[in-house]
């Protein structure tokens, strides 16, 4: 399988949690509830799937050989993009836990977070899919392309394989349920 086509998978699965949690964004909008147990959820999944399994195969490995291909200032690009993910995951992990809390302002403070992630992860997601993994696919030989999939299959055991996919597939799978069920 060619390394671009593993990391598409994987933003097929984020694009669910993405377009569940726009969904309860827009619910909240017009004066919906959604409960903060739905944030903290895409909290984890943010975390544990999309950053710390997906990000960080990008980053260990796509972001470096295209840095060694003469690529730097795209991957800079790409890795701020990261950052600003991240930061995103931390501002709405503190909305949850202040909503928790009992805090009356935090499910707005949520949900502007939540805005802010969706928009800037489905504007990355496109990039990557539309830009940067056509320029692999071209830019890199057939022996590269499978010693780049054979490194994102090792990082992937390393980051808690197939049962990491099954847990944060179904979460995903979950939470779209669940924005349908009370839209």
């Amino acid at each position: 399988m060619e390394p671009t086509d593993i990391l598409r998978q994987e933003h097929r699965v984020i694009e669910k949690v993405l377009s569940a949690t726009d969904a309860a964004v827009v619910r909240m909008s017009v004066g919906g509830l959604v409960s903060p147990r739905f944030f903290a959820d895409v909290v984890d999944f943010a975390r544990a799937f999309a950053d710390g399994c997906h990000h960080k195969k990008e980053e260990e490995v796509l972001f470096r050989r295209l840095g060694d291909r003469g690529l730097s200032s795209e991957v800079a690009t790409l890795a701020e993009e990261h950052a600003e993910i991240r930061h995103l995951t931390r501002r709405l992990a503190e909305a949850v836990t202040q909503w928790e809390a009992g805090d009356p302002l935090a499910p707005d403070r949520a949900r502007r977070a939540a805005r802010h992630y969706v928009d800037l992860l489905r504007e990355h997601l496109r990039e990557e899919d539309q830009l940067v993994f056509p320029t692999v696919d071209r830019t890199f030989s057939e022996s590269d392309r499978a010693e780049m999939a054979d490194a994102l299959a090792a990082l992937e055991a390393d980051y808690g394989g197939p049962a990491l996919h099954e847990k944060y597939a179904w979460l995903a799978e979950s939470l779209e349920v669940e924005a349908r069920a009370t839209a």
